[in-house]
């Protein structure tokens, strides 16, 4: 079973559904941007192994992908 694809489909139907998914910093939400729901900072991950890190602007842990 592909989980990593059962996992995505999810994603993307809550997507056009209008649900915000929050990611949080230290997990591997995948490579794209990322906006901290405080301050707005962008945060880039360049591939799917890298950890979302804690915002440098406000240092605060929780994001959306944009």
């Amino acid at each position: 079973m592909n989980f990593k694809r059962i996992s995505q489909t999810i994603i993307e139907y809550l997507y056009i559904k209008d649900v915000i998914i929050m990611y949080n910093a230290g997990q591997k939400p995948g490579k794209g941007d990322y906006k901290c729901t405080t301050c707005g900072e962008i945060i880039h991950l360049e591939s799917d192994s890298s950890f979302l890190p804690i915002c440098p602007k406000c240092r605060r842990t929780t994001f959306e992908k944009l």
